[in-house]
This record gives structure tokens, sequence and C-alpha cells, in this order.
């Protein structure tokens, strides 16, 4: 009964947190949030509950259908540990910003509206050694009913976060078939 209770309390703080945000701390906390998951890659089955309250439907789909198709993948060509070239989807990238390696630090920027959707900036920062790496990204949000979802994010390189993954998802599928 205790152990029920905890959830419900947390489960309302977090509502209460989501009502009322703003697109800035929205995105301040999904930044916070992912900063914390360690995902690599494009998330796995195991991590849609984390990514679910913050990624939007299309988001979500999609990573089921790389996770679909890397099954396959995984199915049709075992993994080889002599072969160095490596699987499509492999665990690698951080795929909600930028950059292969992820970020270092991050702050949010302003929020704007363009073409009807909220859009929040985040500029983004990767240290290694003593080199800093700088560039910002786009986050583009929609409603879904009283809190915010991540749709996309634009990357700074070009590309985003939809059409990079569905890009690939083309590209695995004639390998597949």
């Amino acid at each position: 009964m205790r152990h029920i209770l905890l959830h419900f309390v947390i489960a309302i703080s977090f509502v209460a947190t989501a009502v009322g945000e703003t697109p800035r701390e929205f995105v301040r906390r999904f930044y916070a949030a992912s900063s914390e998951w360690k995902i690599r890659g494009v998330p796995l089955p195991e991590h849609e509950r984390l990514i679910s309250q913050f990624c939007g439907i299309e988001i979500i789909r999609v990573f089921r259908r790389v996770n679909d198709q890397r099954d396959l993948w995984e199915r049709r060509f075992p993994h080889d540990p002599s072969n160095p070239i490596k699987p499509p989807w492999c665990i690698e990238k951080d795929v909600f910003c930028d950059n292969w390696e992820g970020i270092t630090n991050y702050s949010v920027g302003r929020s704007l509206r363009m073409r009807g959707r909220i859009v929040v900036e985040v500029h983004l920062e990767f240290v290694e050694q003593s080199e800093r790496y700088r560039w910002t990204d786009r986050v583009i949000l929609d409603r879904a009913g009283d809190s915010w979802v991540v749709s996309d994010i634009d990357y700074a390189g070009g590309g985003s976060l939809l059409e990079s993954t569905q890009k690939e998802l083309k590209l695995v599928a004639r390998e597949l078939n």
C-alpha cells in the first residue's frame, strides 16, 4: 500500500509540474532527463517509458519502426564479432542532438513561433579535453493535452531527428529486401 501511495504522489507531482509549464521549462526538463538516461542510438523498447512523457507519438512510432527493423536485421544478419562493419542502428550516436558524442552542457535559449509551432533554441556544448564545440539545435514542440511534447528536433548541421531516422529506415529497408 505504501508503495502504491508513493507512486501516486510522484505521478500527481509530475502532472502538477507539467500543467502550466512554459515551452522553455519543458525543454529544460527534457534535456535534464535525457542527460540522465544515457541512451545511445535510437531508444530501445525498454526505454519507451522514459521518452514517452517527452516525445510526441510520431517520434515514438519512428523509434518503434527502427526497433522492428533492428530485430529483423539481427535475425537476418547475426552479429559477427570478427566483422568490424557496424550494423545499422548500432548503439552509439546521441539522437537527441546534432553531435555523435552527445553533449556536455546545455542552456535553453529563446522560444519563438514558426509555422504555427513553438520552437525552442537549445545551445549545446561538447567539451573534449580543452576543446569546446558549440552549436544550437531547435526543439519543435506540440501540445498533447495540457503538456508539451517534442515533435522533432532540427539539428544545427542540417536535417532533423525525424528526417534522419526516416532516411535510415529507408536505407535499411532496401538492404533487407
